[in-house]
């Protein structure tokens, strides 16, 4: 029986198994007359075909009708139910999971989604808040914040002991609604609107297609926000290419109100804080001078799928786990890693590593990848700190290259899905 890991965040959906086996897509689809489109594919086409597209469907998950004449769907459990299949089919469709939600769920939200997982034929061996396990491997008590799609949350995970255990809690938590992902992006895509009217008397908003290119470019540049510490637009307008710049102080102006609410309530609180993968947007943006414990760890599915097998939990009942207790000789989770940069390419249960100049191709013969740069493979690439350098990409194939090559990413060429994967002390 294959256990993995399920985690319910819309602004990355991620699976995970023990053989390091990741999938994660965003919470954005795309219904099309040969079936839903989910991931980057649908964020792609959000802009562009908006009457065909959702992104809140997570948010507001449930069986009400949706007002729409929309093929394959009649309500939000259809769109969430597509996703799931998608990314369990990913990972080799395992046989249960181990369900990490956020304390935004409800409880109806949750008993719709155990639904749509036994529709897909897939037992859930545990139910787990989000921020729990991250708390865990930190080993001490913070505040965690995460990023959603259309709203962030605060979470303080405490460490207390009692006899010989430590006990892992959530001790509070608070959500900002209408601060995530999206609002990021819309605020952002505004200010740089605002700047061409006045600069150029164009407006990138004005056709879906310069709005979705614009929106392409800011995810990107969020993704990658980390190591270039500025944002950096290219905007194609009727009287040539403008260059638009903008650096964190900008930044800072732009969500002032949303940032204030966490230097109130975490930043200024005088506990330690960390931010998950979602939100490392902030780093540059909240003061990290003090109590900072920097982006938090991730940890080792294989210790965590034996924590829950505990005599702690009530195998009978599946209820939503908020505390694990940790006898003081199991020092919490092991952190698995603190850099995310992919080390290696993996399909067909081969793996090459790509710290190197590699080729690669896809054809009727499947895939090929070897060393060094040649042209007329579909892709000539190399891994260089943690940024990829292309030298050559065909234009007769669809090929998706992920802009961060972090592991649970993909390059995708036509339909041959490449996985990326971190292979530890490689």
């Amino acid at each position: 029986m294959t256990t993995a890991l399920l985690e319910i965040n819309d602004f990355s959906i991620k699976a995970s198994t023990s053989d390091n086996n990741t999938y994660n897509e965003c919470g954005f689809a795309h219904v099309t007359d040969s079936g839903i489109i989910t991931g980057d594919k649908g964020f792609e086409a959000f802009w562009r075909h908006p009457e065909k597209c959702s992104n809140n469907y997570w948010l507001f998950l449930d069986q009400q009708p949706l007002k729409t004449n929309w093929k394959w769907v009649r309500h939000n459990a259809d769109l969430a139910y597509a996703q799931l299949d998608n990314t369990l089919k990913s990972i080799g469709s395992p046989d249960e999971v181990v369900l990490c939600v956020s304390n935004t769920i409800s409880v109806e939200q949750l008993s719709l989604l155990a639904g749509l997982l036994k529709a897909l034929n897939i037992s859930i061996k545990r139910i787990v808040d989000l921020n729990l396990f991250a708390g865990l491997a930190m080993r001490q008590s913070a505040w965690l914040i995460d990023m959603q799609l259309h709203q962030a949350t605060l979470t303080l995970v405490e460490k207390s002991i009692s006899d010989d255990q430590e006990i892992f809690s959530i001790k509070e938590s608070e959500t900002l609604p209408n601060f995530g992902f999206m609002h990021i992006c819309n605020t952002i895509a505004r200010d740089i609107s605002k700047k061409l009217i006045n600069n150029s008397r164009f407006d990138p908003m004005h056709s879906s297609g310069s709005a979705q290119d614009l929106f392409n470019q800011i995810k990107s540049n969020i993704n990658e926000f980390e190591e270039n510490n500025e944002l950096n637009f290219q905007i194609k307008s009727p009287s040539g290419i403008v260059n638009i710049t903008i650096n964190p102080s900008e930044l800072k102006n732009l969500f002032k109100k949303e940032l204030s609410k966490i230097n109130r309530k975490v930043v200024n609180s005088g506990d330690m804080f960390s931010l998950k993968d979602s939100a490392h947007m902030l780093e540059k943006l909240l003061d990290t001078s003090g109590n900072y414990l920097g982006l938090a760890p991730s940890y080792d599915i294989n210790a965590i799928e034996k924590l829950l097998n505990t005599s702690q939990f009530d195998k009978n009942k599946l209820v939503k786990i908020n505390a694990i207790k940790l006898a003081k000789a199991e020092k919490s989770l092991p952190k698995t890693r603190t850099n995310h940069t992919a080390t290696h390419l993996l399909y067909d249960n081969h793996a090459w590593d790509i710290r190197n100049e590699k080729s690669i191709q896809y054809n009727n013969q499947g895939l090929q990848i070897k060393a060094g740069v040649d042209k007329t493979f579909d892709l000539a690439f190399i891994l260089k700190d943690g940024k990829l350098e292309i030298y050559h990409q065909s234009s007769s194939k669809e090929i998706v290259i992920p802009k961060t090559f972090k592991e649970g990413e993909q390059i995708i060429i036509d339909n041959a899905k490449i996985n990326l994967i971190k292979v530890e002390n490689a």
